[in-house]
């Protein structure tokens, strides 16, 4: 059996200063499918120390976390070999031709995330009728009478939501309308920079399952 290695990764180091409850997060969507099952290629629950620590103490565990989101981003054939898996800007890279992101790959991993985020928030938001968005916008503590149009609303939203000063809870009601909209999750709050992912543990590292991503082997990310 290979021997696991965390890859080194400054995009993922923030994760040591996440809650415990941010990682469960993390770490439940690494071991189950959407349907609650585990997944077939995960081994992070198979990891002595995530098991001593899981589910109150996840922060001992962290770098196996990361190195289990490194591999749900690589090929299972070449994790095999190699040890380990790719790193976080990689699988956002995949992720970001996925879903057809118009973005710079010489950009910063933050500035790419940004592009990524306002492309899943502005179809989510694309897809909710006048009513919807109005509702959002209220919820959002918005002025719903001052926006005449729907593109009106989706751009306050957006404004609202890209802000570097947004509210975990902001983000967080965007999530929810978002998830009984369009059954997909979104995660965490959205802000880039290591300190709103130290505050945030911005896991907008974002329910990459949700995305359904494919690479060749049929693995997920």
């Amino acid at each position: 059996m290979f021997e696991k290695k965390f890859l080194k990764d400054k995009d993922l180091e923030f994760l040591e200063e996440c809650s415990n409850e941010d990682l469960k997060v993390l770490a439940d969507l690494l071991v189950y499918d959407k349907d609650n099952n585990p997944r077939y290629s995960e081994t992070l629950s198979r990891i002595r120390l995530y098991k001593e620590s899981y589910p109150n103490q996840l922060q001992k565990a962290w770098a196996e976390i990361a190195h289990e989101f490194q591999l749900y981003g690589g090929d299972s054939f070449a994790n095999f070999f190699r040890g380990y898996g790719v790193p976080y800007r990689e699988i956002l890279m995949d992720v970001c031709d996925k879903k057809k992101v118009n973005y710079n790959k010489n950009s910063s991993t933050e500035r790419i995330e940004m592009y990524l985020i306002q492309k899943l928030m502005d179809d989510v938001l694309e897809e909710m009728d006048d009513e919807q968005l109005q509702e959002l916008v209220k919820d959002l503590q918005l002025d719903a009478n001052t926006y005449q149009s729907k593109d009106a609303m989706k751009n306050a939203v957006l404004m609202a939501c890209m802000s570097p000063g947004i509210r975990f809870t902001d983000s967080d009601i965007v999530n929810k309308r978002a998830g009984a909209q369009s059954g997909t999750r979104y995660s965490g709050g959205i802000g880039t920079g290591k300190q709103n992912r130290r505050d945030t543990c911005s896991c907008h590292k974002y329910h990459y399952g949700s995305m359904a991503v494919k690479r060749p082997n049929g693995s997920g990310i």
